[in-house]
């Protein structure tokens, strides 16, 4: 069975987010949902767990 970790991020800055995003991508995060707070939106990843 597949186990994954989760991570929350918030975005405020509209320009940097293209390069958050990116990050995370190299890094194996998948985005799986946004929402709004009072600052700007806060998405959240998951990535599986490996044993390596």
């Amino acid at each position: 069975m597949k186990q994954f970790k989760y991570r929350d991020v918030p975005f405020w800055e509209r320009a940097r987010a293209g390069e958050k995003l990116a990050k995370l991508g190299k890094e194996g995060w998948e985005k799986v949902g946004v929402a709004r707070a009072e600052f700007g939106i806060v998405c959240f990843f998951k990535r599986e767990l490996t044993d390596g």
